[in-house]
């Protein structure tokens, strides 16, 4: 559960962008293709992380706004074909409830009030609470479910709420029947499967998911999954990014990395990660995943659309990942393993 206060996000200065322009849903869709073609990749890995993790300066991109990050290849190869790709879970896969939802839900389920004023008032108490730096949101918070348990009711206790609350929304939070696979998701991991990706789920997690793909029936689909609460150690830590390509068996910059969260699944560009943000999932209706498939250059997405979403984001055309210099776009011909069989180039 992502208790944040939902802040513009600080990208860094990106080429072809006037500095310190707000980029909201209606100035990105002025954006057109021709010039979104002469943004130019991100050169430097370190600074490319200190961007996507906020910590530098110049435009800002709303949390809903797609955006995407890369590194440079570690070698001068100009060929690199993608291989795999890494999902995040909640918000990327499946819907995340709001901060505002969670606590209304666990209001109504431990029978107390639960009108928009109550759920408001309470997310505020546990905000204060949490205090800056976040706790709720530690870097080490989903190390293991012992430890995230620990932290949410450290946090709990301190904003003074009694025994029965504090279930109610611990509850909530480890409920994966509040998060609904996107309403794509099924479509898109078969696609990429079927077109011979590697396809891996990294989350930071303090239960199992794996039964949840299970009964979707996607377990098939997906090759591993990395839990942090299993490894000791979470996004946006490196060493777990590393790990997942290990266990998919591939490099770095032949794994795509997909995600909602620029500070954490932005990391992945510090290990060579070629990593596309789409906007967090809130609502499992809505359809973005079609964007990954683009940027693969793999076969259209059963069930996929072409039309911008409700939120009004950039068309498909503008809405590309940005990837290195050294390896070929998409536009240019991204050999995809299916493209390989095929002896073709798919572009």
């Amino acid at each position: 559960m992502d208790v944040g206060l939902g802040a513009p996000i600080d990208c860094g200065h990106a080429a072809g962008i006037p500095a310190r322009a707000a980029l909201t849903p209606e100035t990105v869709l002025n954006l057109t293709a021709d010039a979104l073609r002469h943004i130019r990749p991100i050169r430097d890995r370190h600074a490319a992380w200190r961007k996507a993790a906020g910590l530098g300066s110049g435009c800002r991109f709303q949390r809903h706004s797609p955006i995407a990050f890369t590194s440079m290849p570690s070698s001068g190869s100009h060929s690199h074909d993608l291989r795999a790709v890494v999902f995040d879970w909640r918000g990327t896969l499946v819907s995340e409830l709001s901060p505002q939802r969670w606590t209304q839900e666990a209001l109504r389920r431990a029978g107390r009030r639960h009108d928009d004023d109550a759920a408001i008032a309470l997310l505020q108490e546990i905000r204060t609470a949490a205090g800056q730096p976040n706790r709720l949101q530690s870097p080490q918070g989903n190390t293991s479910a012992a430890r995230h348990r620990e932290t949410y009711y450290a946090v709990f206790a301190d904003a003074g709420l009694d025994t029965e609350l504090s279930d109610a929304l611990f509850a909530v939070d480890s409920d994966p029947t509040y998060n609904h696979f996107a309403a794509d998701a099924a479509a898109t991991l078969t696609a990429l499967f079927e077109e011979g990706y590697k396809i891996g789920v990294l989350s930071n997690i303090h239960f199992d998911i794996r039964p949840f793909f299970a009964e979707a029936g996607l377990s098939d689909s997906i090759e591993t999954f990395v839990l942090s609460n299993e490894h000791g150690i979470q996004k946006p830590d490196p060493a777990i990014f590393r790990l997942t390509c290990e266990q998919l068996g591939t490099r770095p910059e032949e794994t795509l990395m997909v995600g909602d969260r620029p500070s954490r699944d932005g990391a992945a560009v510090e290990v060579g990660m070629p990593t596309l943000l789409v906007p967090s999932l809130t609502d499992p209706q809505r359809r973005q995943l079609h964007l990954v498939s683009n940027a693969l250059g793999a076969d259209h997405v059963p069930g996929g659309s072409d039309v911008p979403g409700a939120e009004g984001f950039a068309g498909v055309a503008e809405r590309r990942t940005t990837w290195p210099a050294a390896a070929r776009t998409t536009a240019r011909g991204v050999h995809s393993p299916r493209g390989r069989r095929h002896g073709r180039m798919i572009g």
